[in-house]
């Protein structure tokens, strides 16, 4: 993956709409949230509605921050 810039390319409003929409949507599903060195963690339950939520916010962030990596794993 090359160096991408630390960017978003959100307006500030759109930005504040993504937080308090979307982003608080994904952390209420979350049954945990870990802080790392180098990100976060989050664990999710084994649902639909869990995968679809996560889909749809990876989806909607690379686009306006493609410096972001996203990994998941689905057991």
């Amino acid at each position: 993956m090359p160096d991408l810039p630390v960017v978003c390319t959100l307006g500030p409003q759109a930005l504040t709409t993504r937080r308090e929409g979307l982003l608080a949507d994904l952390v209420r599903h979350a049954e945990t949230h870990e802080e790392l060195d180098n990100g976060h963690r989050f664990t999710f339950a084994a649902t639909d509605e869990a995968l679809a939520i996560i889909l749809k916010t990876v989806t909607s962030e690379r686009h306006c921050c493609q410096f972001l990596r996203f990994q998941i794993t689905v057991e």
